[in-house]
């Protein structure tokens, strides 16, 4: 494998799901196109 040049973070479960929780509340109100990888994100720390 070669590298491509991103970086990742791991981060605990909860962690990820407020901040998922976070962003999600905040493209309701924007009403950004971001919803859904956020959702994604949401879904996949259910526990």
């Amino acid at each position: 494998m070669q590298p491509r040049g991103a970086t990742f973070e791991v981060i605990p479960y909860m962690d990820a799901r407020h901040y998922s929780e976070m962003h999600m509340a905040k493209c309701r109100r924007e009403k950004s196109s971001d919803m859904d990888v956020w959702q994604e994100l949401f879904n996949q720390t259910f526990m």
